[in-house]
């Protein structure tokens, strides 16, 4: 388990993902959440999730961004 918020903004942006990506060697799956919330920014890391080409376990904030943007269920 790791924190990829930033202390300027508490919450993930995809500026978290080479660090992401680095961390998720060797791991076959990520889990997002729990309070992954809904801002912009975060709706652009969980987009940018989808390159990271493994499982990905969602919480319900990922769910409703999901809902709201369902051309990216293709990529899920």
């Amino acid at each position: 388990v790791r924190s990829f918020g930033t202390a300027e903004t508490e919450w993930l942006t995809a500026d978290a993902l080479p660090a992401l990506t680095e961390f998720l060697k060797g791991k076959s799956s990520l889990a997002v959440g729990p309070g992954l919330g809904n801002e912009p920014e975060t709706c652009n890391f969980l987009q940018a999730c989808s390159s990271l080409e493994r499982p990905l376990v969602i919480d319900a904030d990922a769910l409703n961004i999901l809902s709201e943007n369902r051309t990216w269920l293709a990529f899920l």
